[in-house]
């Protein structure tokens, strides 16, 4: 498949106070343009709906190394292959004009049977050549944790965070993260990485545990059962 290049200029509702693009705001972008490039390639959100299957996101590794400013113009870029029988990645790559790369994701996929909610291979969805698709970042390594998570008091998941799939957003997790820990974002460059255990519905309960250990941070977004996993570490990146 051919690489999807779109441009976008950073709006102010996309950035804080600071004028600087949020990184939720970046999650955003990535959720968009992984769904337009599926659906020119002829297996987006239409396509599965059809088969009465879902894209959903299982794993994100970010890396960010110059957020831009609000009315900065970048370029996006994307493409996608198989990451094994089950799992499907994506990366994306934002830039400023001149080439310089501004923040990365590379992202796990895979298809849900919406009915039974197990898992689909790939193969039997009609997607058996997507070809291989190299990850452009470097994964984080989770530190030891010791002791159990304290979380703190639970509050209900809001309606605003829900998305079309019909449960909560997976860039609401990260909100809530920074809700809970004004700290949580280092100085740039940095990584986030998120593990997605189980979706949530608007309503329903969550609470967020933190921990920190030298350069990383922790959250648990939970708590029964456990619905993410957060991991914030500020790191020299290539």
């Amino acid at each position: 498949m051919e690489d999807l290049v779109q441009e976008h200029i950073v709006t102010s509702y996309e950035c804080g106070a600071d004028h600087v693009l949020k990184p939720e705001c970046f999650m955003m972008f990535c959720q968009e343009m992984a769904e337009r490039h599926a659906e020119e390639n002829g297996f987006g959100f239409n396509w599965g709906f059809e088969r009465n299957v879902i894209w959903v996101e299982v794993q994100a590794n970010y890396e960010f190394l110059r957020s831009p400013r609000w009315k900065d113009r970048v370029l996006m870029r994307t493409n996608t292959g198989a990451a094994g029988p089950l799992k499907a990645r994506r990366f994306i790559e934002m830039t400023a004009p001149d080439g310089t790369v501004l923040a990365r994701a590379d992202l796990q996929w895979c298809l849900m049977d919406i009915t039974t909610r197990g898992p689909v291979p790939l193969k039997k969805a009609g997607l058996a050549d997507l070809g291989p698709c190299p990850a452009i970042t470097q994964p984080l390594q989770r530190l030891a944790w010791e002791g159990e998570p304290e979380f703190a008091p639970a509050f209900p998941a809001p309606r605003r965070d829900t998305d079309f799939n019909g449960h909560i957003n997976n860039s609401a997790y990260l909100i809530w993260v920074l809700e809970h820990d004004a700290a949580a974002l280092p100085a740039e460059p940095f990584a986030i990485q998120l593990k997605f255990k189980k979706e949530t519905m608007a309503g329903e309960p969550v609470q967020v545990a933190a921990a920190a250990q030298g350069d990383q941070r922790r959250y648990l977004i939970g708590a029964s059962p456990l619905r993410a996993e957060v991991l914030i570490e500020r790191r020299e990146l290539p």
